[in-house]
């Protein structure tokens, strides 16, 4: 065990924090706390609190351990599989922790410096891309070499649709988007960790610190000591964030990310940023097929130097914003296509403006070997058109979950069903066949868009009532049972919740499983924890 590794005994302290008592004024007054974007259901919870620092957390913990209560931990709300709802008993929200704690530089290899930020779990993500925009890390004086050096500013790579989740919540979920093509999930980034545990300790791990030794972790502090099995099942070589994580050798800190909050409460993340790059070229290609789309996107992705993203949207994506730019009228960032067409997004990072023109002479040369719609297909690398681009391609899921809603008016129970499967290199075009297969006999609206760069599709089902709500809940487990069959993940990149883990089964045998039950009673022994969300 590693010296630098501490548990610290925690004082658990209410002072300063914000209680909010009963069912119904929670019901009334924060109704937002017992909800989420996976639109579920509203939860139920008798206690709502809004901590200021880590001892206000261990209070809530140590009185929920002494009153039997479980908590749930609240972040930004944004993810889409229901973690963040509750099921009785008491809220946590993070909405108060929002601090930047620290900002330094640190050499790594003895070569060159990177630049980490430490944040409260509150942070959200276009907060972190505000606070890079505006400060340069003058703040920091082991920085200052850095930033005479560099000419550019810096940014936070992971690119979640949703820039209003939190930086903690992104931790617990290992959150992606578009981006991961190119510089992988959240957890690439995460320097460091602190974690408070159920037995009121505080875990501070910093990444490289503590290594599986003989299949175990060992920790200590103040007078306490843990040892704790490291998971030794294996998962997908793809996207993946199903469960607990797993590797040999496994890094502590990895253990934490993605573990949906089960394990402890985050309440810091230091995070890793990297060079802004000069240039951004991207643009939209369009095909009037959707065969001539993946072998566009097979090609460029092996072949254009550079590659940061590319975005699917099918027919039915087009239809959804031709409607869209229909109700804007004028002022609509929405280009007028004929509903005929698929859409790729592409995008390419630059230093210097040769590259630039050299990128946008490939990516035209591969639209058009590919016999892409040269006439309508878009590219800049000017900053209006980049964020036109941007709210083309998140405009898609926002007007299928405002169709959701619509029918939820008429049909409350009905709920969007989402996939979020991923499969490795080579079984794209099985697995987009097989949705289409089984879809397309059905009669249920649904839409296909996503991270086709990393064989990473989203199906959003759209069931107008309870008997098509229960065929797409069949269709779901038949597609995730295909996808591990082609090797690959049931979640690519929104993780499990409450909405999905009967599916974890697809993915995990019962003993995988139980390695996971193993590791949380550990750490969590009362189970008060998130209880509800990952396991059965």
């Amino acid at each position: 065990m590693n010296s630098n590794t501490k548990l610290i005994k925690v004082v658990p302290s209410s002072e300063g924090m914000k209680i909010i008592r009963g069912y119904e004024r929670i019901n009334e007054d924060y109704p937002d706390y017992i909800r989420d974007e996976s639109n579920i259901g509203t939860g139920r919870a008798e206690a709502l609190f809004f901590p200021k620092n880590v001892q206000n957390i261990a209070w809530v913990i140590e009185e929920a351990k002494r009153e039997k209560k479980n908590v749930t931990i609240s972040g930004g709300r944004t993810g889409i599989c229901g973690g963040a709802v509750p099921e009785n008993g008491w809220i946590v929200s993070l909405d108060r922790m929002k601090r930047i704690l620290d900002v330094s530089c640190e050499h790594k290899n003895g070569k060159r410096l990177i630049p980490f930020i430490t944040l409260e779990p509150g942070v959200r993500l276009n907060e972190i891309a505000q606070y890079l925009k505006e400060n340069d890390f003058a703040i920091s004086n082991s920085c200052v070499d850095l930033i005479k050096k560099s000419k550019s500013r810096f940014f936070y790579p992971p690119d979640p649709t949703e820039t209003t989740a939190t930086i903690g919540g992104t931790a617990s979920t290992n959150a992606s988007g578009a981006r991961t093509l190119r510089y992988g999930p959240t957890r690439n980034f995460i320097y460091g960790l602190e974690v408070l545990l159920t037995n009121g300790y505080l875990l501070k791990i910093k990444r490289g610190e503590v290594i599986s030794k003989d299949g175990f972790f060992y920790l200590q502090g103040n007078g306490t000591k843990m040892k704790i099995p490291a998971p030794r099942y294996k998962i997908p070589k793809t996207k993946h964030s199903a469960g607990i994580f797993s590797s040999e050798p496994m890094d502590l800190i990895d253990l934490f990310i993605g573990s949906e909050g089960v394990l402890g409460v985050i309440t810091s993340v230091t995070i890793k940023v990297i060079e802004e790059p000069k240039y951004i070229v991207s643009g939209m290609a369009f095909f009037d097929e959707e065969d001539k789309a993946v072998s566009f996107v097979e090609d460029s992705r092996g072949s254009v130097k550079d590659v940061t993203c590319l975005e699917y949207f099918d027919k039915d994506a087009i239809r959804l914003l031709q409607r869209l730019r229909e109700e804007q009228g004028p002022v609509s960032e929405i280009p007028d296509l004929p509903v005929v067409v698929v859409g790729v997004y592409f995008e390419s990072f630059a230093d210097d403006l040769k590259f630039v023109k050299k990128y946008l002479y490939e990516w035209k040369e591969k639209i058009e070997k590919y016999s892409g719609l040269i006439d309508i297909s878009l590219a800049s690398i000017e900053p209006k058109d980049i964020n036109r681009f941007k709210i083309i391609r998140h405009s898609v899921p926002e007007m299928i979950n405002r169709r959701i809603s619509e029918i939820k008016k008429l049909v409350p129970e009905v709920h969007k069903v989402g996939t979020d499967m991923a499969v490795p290199d080579g079984y794209l075009r099985p697995m987009l066949s097989y949705y289409r297969e089984k879809l397309n006999t059905t009669g249920i609206e649904y839409v296909v868009f996503g991270h086709i760069g990393n064989n990473h599709l989203h199906v959003n089902m759209i069931p107008k009532d309870r008997e098509e709500l229960n065929l797409a809940e069949e269709l779901y487990s038949r597609f995730a049972k295909k996808a591990v069959e082609f090797g690959g993940s049931i979640s690519g990149e929104h993780g499990i919740g409450k909405l999905k883990k009967k599916y974890l089964r697809i993915q995990f045998t019962e003993n995988e499983i139980e390695e996971m039950k193993t590791i949380k009673n550990l750490f969590d022994p009362d189970n008060i924890l998130n209880p509800g969300d990952l396991f059965e």
